[in-house]
């Protein structure tokens, strides 16, 4: 049976409806529109048992962001042995669409604020037995991800073998953002596109694999976000305006964000050639000469950056 006859049979829908596949994101999962007798939903589909830890992951979260008020779409039936989530139609608007259509409107961005921070308040104490309470932006992880960025991005696209020289220059980014005194529950992948905009409202998407770590992780991915280029006065307006909401001192603040953002950016840029020589899509190429520009732009603002500075100024990137 194939994916659309496993959605169809789970929905218990008539067989010659139609199932419209909708664009795929960075992940391995399908999303299909579906017309259920007059109501428009989404199934998502993924390959079991693969998948599996993944949809656990999301509909457990599912549960706990709307506990807390965080505005995510409603889980309206699932099988986790098919594979088969239904959830509710959000439409095709992203909050990336409205920048890019209406500019960076400042309701726009304190919603987007405001939700993220309805995340970072979540109670993880109270959630010790869940799995994303496991998880970490540790040491090992982070080591993971800029290992893949040096692989695909340093090595695959740009052409480049001094990977010890790479290595070492991420060191200073360890030393900076691993306190886990200062972790909270992050979603990971806060950017315009996973925020949806539906009858005037904002919602979270892709949220399954959030974790434990920096608040300035989620805060740089959504300001420094790679599919839209804020202008700097917005930022640090946002910034601020993140601070002030949390109560949380200036000291350090904004310094652990340039860190925070320069590893979040450079794990972008290993997704995005990833993408392109493992799985043969090319569509998020175009993103990067802003990513490594604005790399640049933060690291020659903190001397302890001054080797992948160094490293980022000799590269020849083609817009």
């Amino acid at each position: 049976m194939d994916v659309e006859d496993l959605i169809k049979d789970h929905l218990g829908v008539d067989k010659n409806i139609e199932i419209i596949q909708l664009a795929g994101d960075a992940s391995t999962r399908c999303y299909y529109r579906v017309d259920n007798n007059g109501q428009s939903l989404i199934a998502c589909w993924s390959e079991m048992p693969e998948g599996e830890e993944t949809f656990r992951n999301f509909l457990g979260l599912q549960e706990i962001f709307k506990s807390h008020m965080v505005p995510v779409p409603e889980v309206l039936s699932f099988d986790i042995e098919k594979g088969i989530i239904i959830q509710q139609d959000l439409g095709g608007n992203s909050l990336n669409d409205l920048l890019l259509s209406d500019g960076p409107r400042k309701k726009y961005l304190e919603q987007a604020i405001d939700n993220l921070i309805m995340i970072h308040k979540i109670p993880v104490s109270q959630y010790q037995d869940k799995a994303f309470t496991k998880l970490k932006f540790d040491r090992a992880k982070f080591t993971f991800e800029l290992n893949m960025t040096i692989e695909f991005f340093v090595e695959k696209h740009l052409g480049l073998s001094d990977r010890g020289t790479w290595s070492k220059s991420f060191e200073p980014l360890f030393e900076r953002i691993l306190d886990e005194d200062k972790m909270v529950l992050v979603h990971r992948d806060y950017h315009s596109k996973n925020i949806m905009v539906y009858e005037d409202k904002q919602f979270i998407i892709d949220f399954q694999d959030a974790r434990l770590g920096y608040p300035q992780y989620d805060l740089s991915s959504f300001l420094e976000d790679c599919y839209y280029k804020f202008p700097s006065e917005i930022k640090e307006e946002m910034i601020s305006y993140y601070q002030k909401k949390m109560d949380i001192e200036k000291k350090n603040f904004r310094k652990d964000y340039d860190f925070s953002a320069v590893q979040r950016i450079l794990k972008a840029l290993g997704t995005f050639t990833m993408m392109k020589y493992k799985r043969g899509k090319d569509n998020y190429l175009p993103y990067i000469p802003y990513a490594v520009d604005n790399l640049k732009s933060i690291c020659e603002k903190h001397k302890e950056l001054n080797g992948l500075s160094r490293l980022l100024e000799e590269l020849k990137i083609e817009s």
